[in-house]
């Protein structure tokens, strides 16, 4: 503050100029006029008369002097105490006369650049010369707006040096309380705070901003953030770069905007879903820029205000359409892989009924050639024979050309006790190449139908049989088990073999890609992983029960009513059309 001025100012004698008008006294007007007629007593007493209405007037004087006086103290006392509350809260005071630039700076003022009380002076220039340059333009640009009256407070936000040099941002506050009678600033109050905390947090904050911000434009993947209306809020440089725009241009605009009507259409049921709080994963085939349709596989995640209700929802989505058909590729190499196994014990088994159908084919025309009879029962018997062994071929490779073909991916209801049977059918000629090794079938009759890629599945059962052989090198039982699980609301199919199990360190690998223990040139380590892939893809998994030194049991599940699968993003399988 710039201190008080006198209250009370005597110009002349009788009058005080600084009382209200009803409170000034004209000595003049009370003054006795001499008349020489008049006796000393006459005169004695009005002059008594006189002084008792100067005391009298003197004891209203001092009065009104009291109550200026008490009014003045009540004042001060109550600057002091908003001083006191204010520096108490850590904010610095300070009191400027515009009309001399005086200005008084509090004691919190000071201490918060460093300085003394007796180190700073009482001028505008202490605080100016302490302004930052960058800053300055700003911050008297704020100034003179509310100086002027075009603004209802001054507020700025800069930095002011210290005295060991350093810089404090301050957030700096004033109005003016008292203008002069032409309209121009007398007096104005203000506080300064201490906030280079918050900009030191701002600054951090800021700076992880960018970052993240840096992190998910470069990572392959698209994130995006919508409102519960679907309106964009955030999206990162890769999903701009798949629809052939700039971030920019999502700015205002709606998903239903961007994705075309059948792509949002088939995203509407998921997005009222994760709008009622669940999270889930699935995939659409989203065109992009270019209008080229892609497979993308999406995972949806709400967001929640403080008392739990969904706001918005977040997308993370990644063009999978080259990962697809490379997982395709894989299951038909593998797949191929294994026919180059059956094909081996197929010729032997092939070869069989041939030798039967050569050799009544020879015995006839020789026959024949020699000019002999041949029985019409005899014939009949043979031409049976003949028929039946070729009918017994044309099952082994219509089996084998089954279990080739190409997939397409086309899932409806099977059986999954006439999957094991198919399967078995495939592999039944190398069971005798499969030195001391039964297979026995325990099939649950009755089971509902699963809805399934009936090949694809063929594919996982012939893997665990082999596998189940291989874990028996002098011999064993297999044993293939299928039921229902009402409570799971699934089908399952298990395969036990009496092998020597698999050593617990490596349970937790055996469907990794490439992983085997087999020696080289013996497997790919893809056969597992492939088999657990198409497994979620169904919605189902593949799982091993147990294992220990007494053998190993696999348990493949597979849902009644087909879903989606949840699974991570390397699921091997097909491409979502469950």
């Amino acid at each position: 503050m710039t201190g008080l001025a006198p209250i009370y100012r005597f110009t002349n004698f009788g009058t005080v100029t600084s009382l209200p008008q009803r409170n000034r006294i004209c000595y003049n007007t009370i003054m006795p006029q001499s008349d020489p007629e008049k006796s000393e007593d006459d005169l004695h007493a009005e002059v008594e008369q006189l002084r008792a209405a100067l005391i009298e007037k003197d004891a209203l004087i001092q009065r009104n002097i009291a109550e200026q006086m008490q009014a003045l103290a009540r004042l001060k006392e109550s600057e002091e105490r908003w001083q006191f509350a204010m520096e108490s809260a850590g904010h610095g005071v300070w009191d400027w006369d515009a009309t001399t630039n005086k200005v008084y700076y509090s004691h919190q003022w000071k201490a918060m650049l460093g300085y003394e009380d007796s180190e700073v002076g009482d001028t505008l220039w202490e605080w100016d010369s302490r302004l930052h340059p960058d800053d300055r333009e700003q911050t008297y640009t704020a100034l003179n707006q509310h100086l002027e009256g075009h603004s209802p407070l001054y507020v700025s936000e800069h930095r002011l040096r210290c005295k060991d040099g350093s810089y404090k941002w301050i957030y700096d506050r004033g109005k003016v309380m008292t203008r002069t009678p032409d309209g121009k600033p007398w007096r104005v109050l203000g506080t300064h705070t201490d906030i280079s905390e918050r900009k030191r947090i701002e600054e951090e904050l800021r700076a992880a901003r960018d970052q993240l911000n840096t992190i998910t434009d470069n990572i392959p993947v698209m994130i995006s953030h919508y409102t519960k209306n679907g309106d964009y809020l955030y999206v990162n440089e890769p999903t701009a770069r798949y629809f052939n725009k700039k971030k920019e241009d999502f700015v205002g605009k709606n998903v239903r905007d961007i994705a075309l009507k059948d792509a949002y259409e088939r995203a509407y049921p998921y997005i009222q879903r994760v709008l009622n709080g669940e999270k889930l994963t699935f995939q659409n085939v989203i065109p992009n820029g270019l209008g080229e349709p892609r497979l993308i596989h999406l995972h949806y995640s709400p967001q929640f205000d403080p008392q739990g209700k969904v706001i918005g929802y977040y997308a993370m989505s990644q063009d999978i359409t080259e990962q697809k058909a490379i997982e395709r590729a894989l299951i038909e190499a593998e797949k191929l892989a294994g026919i180059g196994t059956l094909a081996a014990g197929m010729a032997h088994e092939i070869n069989n009924p041939l030798q039967v159908i050569t050799g009544n084919v020879e015995s006839l025309l020789r026959r024949i050639k020699q000019g002999k009879q041949v029985e019409q029962e005899e014939l009949a018997r043979k031409l049976e024979t003949l028929h039946s062994n070729a009918w017994r071929i044309a099952a082994i490779v219509r089996s084998l050309l089954d279990y080739a073909r190409s997939s397409t991916n086309e899932a409806r209801p099977c059986s999954i006790n006439e999957i094991v049977k198919s399967a078995l059918t495939i592999v039944e000629h190398q069971f005798k190449s499969w030195a001391n090794i039964i297979i026995l079938t325990d099939l649950s009759p009755d089971l509902p139908p699963v809805t399934c890629d009936g090949n694809k599945i063929i594919q996982i059962l012939i893997n665990l049989l082999t596998n189940a052989r291989d874990a028996m090198p002098c011999g064993g039982q297999i044993t293939i088990q299928t039921g229902c699980q009402l409570s799971s609301n699934c089908v399952f199919l298990r395969v036990i073999d009496s092998g020597e199990g698999i050593p617990s360190d490596i349970q937790d690998r055996i469907f990794d890609p490439f992983f085997t223990t087999k020696p080289l040139g013996c497997g790919t380590g893809l056969g597992l992983a492939i088999a657990a892939g198409i497994a979620r893809a169904h919605g189902g998994t593949l799982f091993l029960e147990k294992s220990s030194k007494e053998g190993s049991v696999f348990t493949l599940q597979l849902p009644l009513s087909p879903k989606n699968s949840e699974g991570d993003d390397n699921t091997i399988g097909l491409s979502g059309r469950f």
